[in-house]
Formats: C-alpha cells, sequence, structure tokens
C-alpha cells in the first residue's frame, strides 16, 4: 500500500525546506496533497518520488517554474542528463531583470546552486555598476518585500545576502586600481549591516578610488585611524541599522576628530537621515543612494 508522509517528513526525505514545498505547491502546482480534516497536508509516496525529481532538476539548474508541470518521465529524463549546459549571461541576451527572476526563483526554492549560478552571471556579464543597480539591488529588494509578506523565510534572505556578498568581495579584489586617492568604508559599532558600504566601495573603483573595505561594527576612531594608515581622501559610512542615536553621534564626532579636518565623510544608508544634525556638526556629507554617493565620489576623485 502507498506510504503516507506528513510534510516534515517529506522535507527530511527530500532536503527541501518545508516553506519551499508550501510554494511549489502553492505557486506552481507542482503536487496536490490529500489533506486531512484539520486541513494537514499528506504526501504519498509517489509525490515524495516527484518532490526528490524536482529537487534535483533545480539543483541542476533549471528554474522549478519551467519544470512544476512536467511528467515525472520528463523530470527523470532531466534528472539523468545532469546540469542544463545552458549559460545565463546577459551577453547572450538575458537582461539583468529576467536574471533577477531567475535568482528569486532560485532563492524561493533554496537551491543554492541555482542562486550561486544567478549571480555569478550577473556579475561576469555586467559592469560593476549595473550589477549593483540593475541586479543586486533589485533582487535584495524583492526578496526583503518577500520576507516581509511571509512568502520567504529568514534562510531565504541570507542565502541572497550571502551570494551578492561573495560576489561583490570577489569585483573588489579584482578591479582594485594601481593607483588613485583612497577611500575607507564600513559601518558603525552597533551596526552589522554591511552590504551597502560593499557596494558603495565597488562603486568607488569603478570611479577610479581606491577601496579599503573594512566591514561592519567598527569604532568611529577605527575607521578614522585605516583613514589616517592609508592617507585616505574619504571616510564612507554605511549608516544601515542605528540601535542608539547618541552612541552613533559620538562614533562620528570620534571618526572627525581622528581624520581631522583635511577628510571628507560621506554618510549613506537607509537611517542616515537620522544623523543629520551629528552630520552637520562635523561636516559630514549625506549621501541618501547609490546615485548621491557616485555624484560624492566623482566630484572629489579629480
Amino acid at each position: 500500500m502507498d506510504g503516507i508522509h506528513t510534510i516534515k517528513a517529506i522535507s527530511a526525505r527530500t532536503g527541501i525546506s518545508v516553506h519551499t514545498i508550501r510554494a511549489w505547491e502553492r505557486r506552481y502546482g507542482a503536487v496536490a496533497p490529500a489533506r486531512s480534516a484539520s486541513n494537514r497536508r499528506f504526501y504519498t509516496d509517489a509525490e515524495l518520488h516527484r518532490l526528490q525529481l524536482l529537487n534535483a532538476v533545480v539543483e541542476s539548474g533549471h528554474t522549478i517554474s519551467a519544470v512544476a508541470r512536467l511528467t515525472d518521465e520528463d523530470l527523470e529524463a532531466l534528472s539523468a542528463r545532469g546540469t542544463t549546459g545552458v549559460v545565463i549571461s546577459p551577453l547572450a541576451g538575458i537582461s539583468p531583470e529576467a536574471l533577477v527572476d531567475l535568482a528569486f526563483e532560485a532563492v524561493a526554492a533554496s537551491s543554492v546552486h541555482g542562486v550561486s549560478r544567478a549571480v555569478d552571471h550577473a556579475a561576469r556579464g555586467l559592469p560593476a555598476s549595473a550589477f549593483i543597480t540593475g541586479f543586486a539591488a533589485p533582487l535584495l529588494q524583492r526578496v526583503g518585500a518577500a520576507w516581509r509578506r511571509g512568502e520567504v523565510a529568514p534562510a531565504h534572505e541570507r542565502l541572497a545576502t550571502g551570494a551578492i556578498r561573495s560576489a561583490l568581495g570577489q569585483m573588489l579584489e579584482r578591479g582594485r586600481p594601481a593607483v588613485g586617492p583612497w577611500i575607507v568604508l564600513g559601518s558603525l559599532a552597533g551596526d552589522q549591516h554591511e552590504l551597502g558600504a560593499l557596494m558603495v566601495a565597488v562603486t568607488a573603483q569603478a570611479e577610479g578610488w581606491r577601496s579599503a573595505y573594512l566591514g561592519s561594527g567598527l569604532p568611529g576612531a577605527d575607521l578614522g585611524r585605516a583613514a589616517r594608515e592609508v592617507g585616505a581622501r574619504m571616510v564612507g559610512v554605511s549608516i544601515t541599522c542605528i540601535p542608539d542615536v547618541d552612541a552613533a553621534s559620538r562614533e562620528l564626532l570620534d571618526l572627525r576628530a581622528t581624520v581631522g579636518d583635511q577628510v571628507t565623510i560621506v554618510l549613506g544608508g537607509a537611517e542616515s537621515g537620522r544623523l543629520a544634525d551629528v552630520a552637520e556638526q562635523v561636516s559630514a556629507e549625506l549621501s541618501p543612494d547609490l546615485a548621491a554617493a557616485r555624484a560624492a565620489l566623482r566630484s572629489q576623485c579629480a
């Protein structure tokens, strides 16, 4: 007799998260499990096998939207072939918007391979500025919106940010110019968000700067000392999350005291406006978005 399995058992047997199984059912009709009087899902052995096949072909590079309605026989044939062999590249006619769609589907399906592949092709096929504004930022915004609606879990958000962080780090290493003014970038103590500063670091290098990216959660004085050591012309501070405005204000005062009056300080990020008063006090520029940060970089690079 055909076995009956709960969704947790199916998740354990297939390696697909419970959230992803539900998403595949709701969005794509991948399987249609029976339900009990209390609305609990129950899966047959045949549905278990189908989900195992779907997971295998998604991991090999196919999107769930493209394969969810295929027969089991077709899925078995795809699985036997291994990876798709399809090169996803904007240079081959796939737009950044389509790459965002592919990456988001892979995130929702918890496909590490799919996310990595889409991000890698975007990073290699797009200029740095286009990768950030046309792919990375829209993908993160889409994942964040889906997370707030309860459509994806925190683990999905971490999957997306981790892949983008890795790509930006590689771009930073590959693109550092041999000459040019230095900019030191990071976020203040208590702010563990780093993607904003990392995006500006990559953007700065595309504009002819040498970037010293120091990561997140650093005291202002430490940022200042690093700036002095490399002779930086500018310090960029990402202000994404401020647990304590007074503490952050003191950090910026320490930063200014450490670097002196000749170094430009630029504050950017979602919560930089909360520090407008201390920004004026330390003669720091506010750059609310990447376009404003790029303008500040260009004005100071000559």
